[in-house]
């Protein structure tokens, strides 16, 4: 794959344009030239002018839409002109330069795949007496069947997680396909990412997508392997949960602190304008935001602990 070949997509608005920002800056810092779409949402003029000084970088209208904007991803992938369509998240960047592995090792598609663990931990509430506590629970399973009307054997056993998506443009009809599922079966103003109220598509459109290619006609063939997460070469770091880097730094997301400041530093050495720096992405804060990361990992870390034990001894309390 070429960088004419794909084009990469994202959706945010002024709250996330921090991470939309570097994103864009990462790519072009490691010499990704494929073509960009930022559908904002809530741009200042000045956030318009400071994505649109990279070259090859588009913002196209936001198709009216009251649902949070991570529900956006097929419109954003429609406007995609190219032989490939991606979306990244507006909270991840590149570590170097992704373009050959954004091609799918075979199959249509690149969708990273959930593994049994991480599977059984996203449903370890949702299974039913009697249903085998593993993969997608029995009874949302049949639930997807009956909404998406498709195949009679599954397609896929496991969900996908929609942080990062590469498919062939010429799956137009399954990318409407989720939009109009998405319409169909969400709550019409869901600004939540994850709906406690609706059990069989609590994840929101990632639960949609997961549910089309688990029992789509149209679902493209899935990769067999997912290469954009591989952390020791070039690959999507995403900076999942809150608070974002440029809110607070995470332990987790301390891993790619240096990753962030490069792209920074390189933005300012090609003479590119950067939004006002929080204290977050200035250097001389760094060994304070590492003891304030650990501090609250160990926090986070002892309250979670303490509520197991407590759970527990209610229990055999029988209470």
């Amino acid at each position: 794959m070429t960088a004419g070949d794909v084009t990469l997509c994202t959706a945010c608005d002024g709250g996330y344009f921090w991470g939309a920002f570097l994103l864009v800056s990462s790519l072009r810092r490691h010499g990704v030239r494929a073509p960009v779409h930022v559908l904002g949402k809530d741009f200042s003029a000045e956030q318009v002018a400071l994505l649109e000084q990279f070259p090859g970088v588009r913002l196209p209208p936001l198709p009216p839409n009251e649902r949070s904007l991570t529900t956006s991803k097929p419109a954003a992938l429609l406007t995609a002109e190219t032989t490939w369509a991606a979306w990244i998240d507006a909270d991840c960047i590149v570590t170097g330069d992704v373009t050959p592995l954004l091609a799918p090792v075979d199959g249509d598609a690149q969708i990273r795949v959930r593994g049994p663990e991480e599977l059984r931990a996203v449903y370890r509430k949702a299974y039913l007496a009697g249903e085998p506590q593993r993969g997608v629970p029995l009874h949302i399973a049949a639930q997807w069947k009956r909404d998406v009307g498709g195949v009679e054997a599954p397609r896929l056993e496991s969900t996908c997680v929609a942080n990062v998506i590469v498919l062939r443009r010429a799956h137009e009809e399954f990318i409407r396909e989720w939009h109009a599922q998405i319409d169909r079966l969400l709550a019409p103003k869901l600004q939540a990412l994850v709906d406690t109220s609706n059990a069989a598509y609590h994840m929101a459109d990632e639960s949609v997508l997961s549910a089309l290619m688990m029992w789509s006609a149209r679902a493209p063939k899935l990769s067999s392997r997912f290469r954009l997460d591989q952390l020791d070469g070039p690959h999507v770091a995403h900076f999942s949960g809150v608070p974002k880097p440029w809110q607070r730094w995470r332990l987790r997301s301390l891993r790619w602190h240096e990753d962030v400041l490069d792209v920074l530093d390189w933005c300012k050495a090609q003479g590119l304008r950067t939004p006002p720096l929080p204290k977050t992405f200035l250097r001389r804060y760094t060994q304070l935001w590492r003891l304030v990361a650990t501090l609250d990992h160990a926090a986070r870390t002892t309250r979670h602990q303490a509520a197991i034990v407590a759970r527990s001894g209610l229990r055999l309390l029988g209470r």
